[in-house]
């Protein structure tokens, strides 16, 4: 069966393309239904490829989770989201078929079934992808171009910078990888009624324990470590623990257990957590969204990474005001010294 797939896959191999014209361009979809973060790192590239094609119509294929992070985005024109059952997608896919796409952008760092499936349903006359890391089927990335235009294989470079490579496809050779959101007002206004229980004179810092990609966090020891370090360096300091809604009861059992008094558990939307990290003055994440949220918004950060330099290079933080703290090993993020972030948080406090 393995065979017979792969054999159904080189079928649909192309012949590559070096340029299109991008005067002949007039409607664009981008196909980006993943996390978070991946939404944020891709920011650059609806502004730059706005800023180079003002009049071209830009649609994107969101899921419900990155939906937010786009929706007030001035550089896209139309959002439809994602479902992950076909029965539910398929109406979507056919309502994009009639849009009649001059061009499709599809970001996966691998070749992955679905995305190539929807590129065939969708049928835009062409199809722009970043170079694949690994093809399918004991078939090489390099034996499974089926759509027309490929990156260069550049596996040290910033999945920001290889996404906007695309855009090279038109000739574009400028880079701007400066993260982008746009927080809307109901949130600002959410966030600065929160602060109003909290003295303005204090420094806050932001807290984020769990990430999604390696297995463990900031456990209770090393959290308890870097606050109590932390607030025998600084007199005014208020903790807040970055939290989704549903990990709330979670969250205030373990601050019971702490018992530390200038701790709190924030449990907010992305809307709001967004507005409430450009309002801090420092964050400490595991690697996870809330980096490039905080590099987004030009917050000082400690991140946490694992130490895959590989992950590291392809997902490191892009800002002017961050330091990083290296776990000892290279799948568990909780192996990290946390005097390592005391010094850090210290030094950006400071500065």
């Amino acid at each position: 069966m393995r065979y017979l797939k792969s054999l159904f896959l080189k079928s649909f191999v192309k012949e590559q393309i070096d340029f299109i014209n991008p005067n002949l361009i007039r409607r664009i979809l981008v196909l980006k239904y993943d996390k978070i973060g991946d939404m944020v790192i891709t920011s650059p590239f609806f502004r730059e490829l706005k800023k180079n094609l003002p009049s071209v119509e830009i649609t994107v294929l969101a899921s419900k989770v990155n939906y937010p992070i786009i929706c007030r985005n001035p550089h896209i024109n139309k959002i439809y989201i994602y479902e992950n059952q076909w029965q539910k997608l398929l109406p979507t896919l056919f309502k994009l078929r009639k849009q009649k796409y001059d061009l499709c952008f599809e970001f996966e760092a691998g070749f992955v079934t679905r995305a190539f499936l929807l590129t065939k349903i969708i049928n835009p006359k062409y199809v722009v992808s970043v170079f694949k890391q690994h093809g399918r089927y004991n078939l090489s990335a390099e034996h499974l171009k089926v759509y027309d235009f490929y990156t260069n294989f550049s596996p040290e470079s910033h999945r920001s910078l290889n996404i906007l490579d695309t855009l090279s496809v038109f000739g574009m050779v400028k880079k701007n990888n400066k993260y982008e959101l746009f927080p809307d007002k109901k949130s600002i206004q959410f966030t600065s009624d929160f602060l109003k229980n909290f003295s303005v004179s204090s420094k806050k810092i932001g807290i984020n324990l769990q990430g999604i990609t390696f297995t463990g966090g900031i456990s209770n020891q090393k959290l308890i470590d870097i606050i109590q370090g932390l607030n025998n360096m600084f007199d005014d300091l208020i903790f807040f623990i970055l939290a989704s809604p549903w990990e709330e009861n979670k969250v205030e059992r373990m601050l019971s257990q702490i018992n530390i008094s200038n701790v709190f558990g924030t449990y907010f939307n992305i809307d709001e957590v967004i507005t409430f990290i450009s309002q801090l003055d420092l964050v400490i994440s595991v690697d996870t969204s809330i980096v490039h949220i905080a590099c987004a918004l030009d917050t000082p950060l400690v991140a946490i990474y694992a130490k895959d330099k590989t992950n590291y290079h392809q997902w490191h933080p892009v800002s002017k005001k961050f330091e990083v703290v290296f776990s000892k090993s290279l799948s568990d993020i909780s192996n990290f010294k946390a005097g390592s972030v005391i010094e850090y948080s210290a030094k950006l406090l400071n500065s």
